[in-house]
C-alpha cells in the first residue's frame, strides 16, 4: 500500500528563502511547554531536551522545559530567530 493510499502526505520543507535549516541549543528562562514553542514559531521543532546532568530526553508535545533546562531545536534561521522574541527563552550558540 502506498503512502497516498494510507492518507500519509510527505513534503519537503522549502529552505530557498532562508538557506538550510540549522540546529541550536536554547535555555529556558521560565517553564515552557514544547508544544507552545513549536506552535509559536511554525516550522521549528524541538529535537532533544537535556536534564540537569546533560542526559538527553526525547520530548513530546506535553513536555515542559523547566527554568534553566536546555533543548536542541531544529529549523530555519528565521524560526530560531523568532524564539528570541519569547521572553521565556534565551538563545545559546552551539
Amino acid at each position: 500500500m502506498s503512502h497516498l493510499e494510507k492518507g500519509i502526505v510527505q513534503f519537503s520543507p522549502d529552505y530557498r528563502q532562508s538557506g538550510g535549516a540549522i540546529r541550536q541549543i536554547i535555555r529556558a528562562r521560565a517553564p515552557l511547554k514544547v508544544s507552545e514553542v513549536e506552535k509559536k514559531t511554525g516550522d521549528l521543532k524541538i529535537l532533544i531536551l537535556y536534564d540537569s546532568f546533560g542526559n538527553p530526553l526525547l520530548p513530546n508535545p506535553d513536555s515542559v522545559l523547566s527554568r534553566g533546562q536546555l533543548a536542541m531545536v531544529f529549523g530555519t534561521r528565521e524560526s530560531i530567530g523568532a524564539i528570541r522574541g519569547l521572553e521565556t527563552v534565551s538563545q545559546m550558540v552551539a
